[in-house]
């Protein structure tokens, strides 16, 4: 398959000043295009946060079941606005885009935030292919890091909305916002909870746990509770927090970049204060990934070098 590779407030502030300062810090990037004072904050992330998946066909428990198909999650990706793009573009982690078990090479699907009102098994969301009409791939592939793109080039119709959204440069989280124990939320549609709830992305808060002091493109850790289906989904730092100092701050939503791996962790059983491993019938150490609430992420300065490849393919275009 072909792909591509081509920054503390110390002093004490007035409240006016202070209010001023917190206004100006949510209106910008994402925030422009939906006003925190209309909506909550976190719909904005919601909204660019979409379910990536294919459909699938339930298996009848009896006779007089009749077969059924539904929205399957694959992952979850990220909508990001590109200077220069005429069009949004999805960016998840490429394990799930360039994927050789897709039930179909040639397309995945996609299901925004604002269709939570029907369900997996009625709407079937809206297909977004991986080749153009040409048979060229359309995705655009980091050459080292797990991160991969693709246009999304769908009508106002298919998308459900005339407004645009996505995420920008502008959102993402500079060095003095990026630090250990740094709070942070996930937005993703994990496979391990009721389908049910697989129409929006589930929201889970965390911290940063290991970030490297040297290496912005270093993979970080975080303690977030990361299962599958998270793969691809966005982690950002929330608003109202303190700076790496411990000085409480007005902070605003920053980007700190999209989840790769969830760590395992392997389990024993104790007898007799001795550690036995569990097995299973081929020889194999069972592995428990619920135990282990760590996932890794691919930073956000990565992401940005994935934005410049898109930028060079769009004008080799």
């Amino acid at each position: 398959m072909a792909s591509r590779t081509p920054s503390s407030i110390q002093r004490i502030i007035t409240p006016s000043i202070f209010l001023a300062f917190l206004l100006n810090q949510v209106t910008i990037g994402l925030y422009a295009q939906n006003p925190p004072q209309q909506r909550p904050w976190i719909d904005a992330w919601r909204d660019a946060t979409v379910a990536i998946g294919t459909p699938k066909k339930t298996l009848p428990k009896d006779s007089t079941e009749k077969e059924t198909e539904y929205f399957h999650v694959l992952g979850t990706g990220v909508v990001f606005r590109i200077p220069g793009s005429p069009y949004p573009w999805l960016i998840s982690a490429k394990h799930v885009l360039v994927n050789p078990n897709l039930p179909d090479p040639k397309l995945i699907r996609i299901r925004f935030a604002w269709f939570e009102d029907r369900r997996i098994d009625e709407y079937l969301g809206v297909a977004v292919p991986l080749f153009g009409p040409d048979g060229k791939d359309l995705r655009v592939v980091h050459p080292t890091a797990d991160l991969a793109a693709i246009p999304l080039v769908i009508s106002q119709e298919d998308a459900g909305r005339k407004d645009s959204i996505g995420v920008a440069e502008s959102d993402f989280a500079n060095e003095d916002e990026t630090y250990v124990g740094a709070s942070t939320m996930i937005l993703g549609y994990p496979g391990a909870i009721e389908r049910q709830f697989w129409t929006k992305a589930i929201a889970r808060a965390g911290i940063i746990s290991w970030l490297s002091s040297k290496d912005p493109k270093a993979p970080i850790l975080i303690d977030g509770t990361v299962t599958y289906g998270h793969s691809g989904g966005p982690a950002f730092r929330t608003p109202l927090a303190t700076d790496k100092f411990g000085n409480f701050v007005p902070t605003r939503t920053a980007f700190l970049g999209i989840v790769s791996q969830l760590r395992y962790q392997k389990m024993f059983a104790l007898v007799n204060d001795e550690q036995f491993p569990i097995t299973a019938p081929n020889g194999q150490q069972v592995m428990f990934p619920s135990l282990m609430a760590i996932g890794v992420l691919e930073p956000a300065a990565n992401v940005k070098e994935l934005l410049r490849l898109v930028q060079e393919y769009l004008k080799s275009k």
